[in-house]
């Protein structure tokens, strides 16, 4: 597991900490916006045109993930959860 910083793919916030985990293709996010979340690399890099094509959606997931965060429950993004 590494540590780094990035921006956060669900509501564009840089120098967001995140621990990656190639073995298991998913990122950790601690993003002071959305909140902490996991997300797959496949739907991390979808996110771009997701945003793009409707930025409104990925402001109601932000949401979702501080609210997630604030009853004690852990988020997983997967591009199958996404798309439902």
């Amino acid at each position: 597991m590494k540590k780094k910083k990035d921006y956060c793919p669900i509501c564009n916030t840089e120098d967001v900490e995140v621990r990656d985990y190639f073995y298991r293709d998913i990122y950790q996010y601690e993003c002071p916006r959305c909140g902490d979340y996991s997300i797959t690399l496949e739907l991390k890099r979808q996110m771009r045109r997701y945003y793009e094509e409707n930025p409104d959606t990925l402001i109601l997931i932000s949401s979702w993930i501080r609210e997630q965060n604030e009853i004690g429950r852990e988020v997983s993004l997967t591009t199958e959860a996404y798309e439902r």
